[in-house]
């Protein structure tokens, strides 16, 4: 981590924004998932003080490895450069139980996929990335059109990380590491290694369920190896927690700091919006209403994917002045909507859960009634 973090810092001493030449802080970044993970698995290993959770057990390190199997894990060649990573549990039962099974199929799938997001990425980033929007002709655009760029620029963002994702999953898949066993109809599953499911990304209805489907790797070793593992200070804590070490896994410029911060409030409200207003679009029995939940749903994506879209330019833009050069020109649209949303749900919340206490009061007396005609 500290190695990381030094390169992270010499980097930007030199002024090094992106991925320049000769770029070695995605290998780093990488290492330090496995090597962090490694440390946490040993220990693991050889604790008898607490149990583990089911993970946790099947990822302990009990014996250690030789330097070839060790190395042949921190330099598996498909994932050095930009992941995906892999627990060293999971890369030594690759080793020691070849599955006797085709994997072009599979591996060419994840190529095609790749090929497409590379595609948009050359025909449209050009266009639309947010360095365009620092120019001065941006500013004579109408709000609409701006709100319009910004989105579609936060989603070519998106694709990079797609199409170099399923290209070295591809190349991982192809080498025979990824099987993930059969499913219900017998047909092997290739997606152990899987780092994005782009669906769940793009049409996502909470930052929970969008940070779930994107970068698993990393957000798999931010949830067993962070936030777990610092449950004990509070969900909450926990959280925010796990949303800095991600921003300094990242880097030390400002925009990642200003990005997982506001995610972080965003998604500690979202929950409150999910716990204290979802209930009303679904019975008292958990089934969702047939007209009501949907539009929840599509109301739900709107804001998430909105306003997430309008934090992207931290990503890309880095500094402060520059981000606020772009969030100026749309009124800071996505703090007002999550503030104005925050308002209301507090003024509204003590009536929401009246409410909900006599839905589930009068749906328990129901069911009371039902069972006496019964017996």
């Amino acid at each position: 981590m500290a190695s990381m973090c030094l390169c992270h810092i010499v980097r930007i001493s030199k002024g090094y924004e992106g991925d320049t030449d000769l770029d070695y802080s995605g290998a780093l970044m990488i290492l330090t998932i496995k090597l962090s993970s490694f440390g946490f698995n040993v220990l693991d290993g050889r604790t008898t003080t607490r149990e583990l959770s089911v993970h946790d057990q099947q990822m302990k390190i009990v014996t250690y490895p030789t330097l070839i199997q060790y190395f042949g894990w921190v330099f598996f060649f498909a994932g050095f450069l930009a992941g995906p990573t892999c627990e060293y549990m999971d890369y030594i039962r690759f080793v020691e139980n070849r599955v006797q099974t085709t994997t072009w199929y599979h591996s060419l799938r994840r190529f095609g996929k790749s090929l497409i997001f590379i595609v948009a990425v050359v025909y449209l980033a050009p266009t639309y990335n947010y360095f365009g929007a620092l120019q001065s002709a941006w500013v004579t655009r109408s709000f609409w059109y701006k709100m319009f760029f910004v989105q579609l620029s936060a989603f070519l963002t998106r694709c990079k990380y797609y199409g170099i994702w399923y290209l070295a999953e591809g190349a991982s898949i192809m080498a025979g590491l990824g099987f993930n066993g059969y499913d219900s109809e017998g047909h092997p599953q290739w997606n152990k290694l899987t780092n994005t499911n782009v669906l769940s990304c793009e049409f996502a209805q909470s930052l929970k369920q969008l940070t779930e489907n994107w970068n698993i790797g990393a957000n798999h070793w931010l949830r067993h190896y962070v936030y777990l593992r610092s449950a004990h200070l509070g969900s909450a804590k926990s959280t925010m927690v796990t949303y800095a070490i991600s921003a300094m896994w990242h880097g030390f410029h400002p925009g990642f700091y200003i990005f997982f911060m506001s995610g972080s409030i965003f998604q500690l409200i979202g929950r409150q919006v999910r716990k204290t207003v979802r209930p009303f679009f679904l019975t008292v029995d958990g089934h969702p209403k047939r007209y009501l939940k949907p539009c929840y749903d599509i109301s739900t994506w709107l804001v998430t994917m909105g306003t997430l879209n309008m934090l992207v330019p931290c990503f890309d833009l880095l500094y402060i002045p520059r981000i606020m050069q772009v969030w100026r020109q749309i009124y800071y649209s996505h703090f007002l909507i999550v503030a104005a949303g925050t308002i209301i749900l507090h003024a509204l919340k003590p009536t929401l859960k009246h409410l909900q206490k006599k839905r589930v009061e009068r749906y328990e007396q129901k069911q009371k009634l039902v069972e006496r005609k019964t017996n």
